[in-house]
């Protein structure tokens, strides 16, 4: 369902275009960022150092292996960033609109632009070696496979797509398992037993098996508290979330809903921070200085900032409070 932005013959809110602009300007940056790192890495960077990592593994056999899953590692962490460009697109496109606004949509996108920058700045974080990095992405990669194969065997049987579906779903995901246990990666198992961890087998350091989102999310975003279960709310059509929108009282026959406005700015704030997070992962990774761009979206996030505060304090005054 969507709402009126305003009356009919008004302006759309000050709030609402700025985060247009915002969001237009942040995916640009944000392409333009991402493509001029990569493709241009700088000397002793992370991804050079690792580029060539594999020569160095204990034993020869596993040194192909290493270095393909690297580079499994390398292409999802591109898709992912993928998947924030087109989702930040598609929030400016929602809000984009002269006579409507969504009452929950927006947060639905938002949360997968802060979701999929989380991941991909998990899987690039300069800060761990290369091994923990094979090991992160190995876990994500099995839960790809994993979903992939749940989802082929959940097709009706009577498609004709369906056995090669499930085929090539169940040689995908024992491609990967071959490929990670070749690389001397292990499972290691948790207090019931079942596998809880992986690791190399010639070192000590391990990561759990199940990425934990909602942890990752939160590390991610400090200053957005509760930002993933707020988010979740409208995901699941928790009544909880949805009523927030509701401005009609249960007297009244007709349901009546109103945007939230200040919520409008506040999924554009997260979408500017997630891009922000994207971002200088991606220039810790290659190498380069990244305070040109942090400065140019801390003045995007502080403009926005400023407009929803100036917004607020007029509908203030208009009330009378």
């Amino acid at each position: 369902m969507t709402a009126r932005a305003t009356d009919p013959g008004t302006p759309v809110p000050i709030v609402v275009r700025r985060a247009v602009r915002a969001l237009g300007l942040e995916r640009a940056a944000l392409k333009d960022e991402v493509e001029r790192y990569g493709q241009d890495p700088q000397p002793g960077c992370p991804y050079l150092v690792e580029n060539l990592a594999w020569r160095v593994a204990p034993r020869h056999t596993q040194r192909a292996h290493r270095r393909r899953l690297w580079q499994d590692v390398m292409l999802y962490a591109r898709i992912v960033t993928v998947n924030v460009m087109d989702h930040l697109w598609a929030a400016q496109r929602l809000l984009d609109v002269t006579d409507e606004l969504p009452l929950y949509a927006h947060m639905t996108v938002g949360r997968v632009v802060c979701e999929a920058a989380a991941k991909a700045a998990h899987l690039l974080d300069p800060t761990i070696d290369y091994e923990t990095r094979l090991l992160r992405g190995a876990v994500v990669l099995l839960d790809d496979v994993d979903s992939r194969v749940k989802a082929a065997k959940a097709l009706p049987g009577s498609l004709p797509v369906t056995p090669d579906a499930l085929t090539e779903a169940e040689r995908s995901s024992q491609a990967l398992r071959n490929r990670i246990a070749s690389a001397g990666i292990t499972e290691v198992p948790g207090a019931h037993g079942r596998p809880a961890w992986l690791q190399f087998s010639d070192r000590n350091g391990r990561v759990p098996l199940k990425l934990q989102l909602i942890s990752l999310v939160e590390t991610s975003f400090p200053h957005r508290p509760n930002l993933y279960r707020h988010t979740s709310g409208v995901v699941h059509s928790a009544p909880w979330m949805l009523a927030d929108a509701v401005t009609s009282t249960r007297m009244v026959p007709h349901l009546q809903l109103s945007p939230d406005i200040l919520g409008i700015g506040a999924t554009a704030l997260t979408c500017l921070d997630a891009a922000g997070v994207l971002s200088g992962a991606y220039a810790s990774y290659y190498g380069h200085d990244a305070s040109a761009a942090t400065t140019a979206r801390q003045l995007r996030t502080r403009a926005m900032d400023v407009c929803m505060n100036e917004w607020f304090a007029r509908q203030q005054l208009a009330a009378g409070r």
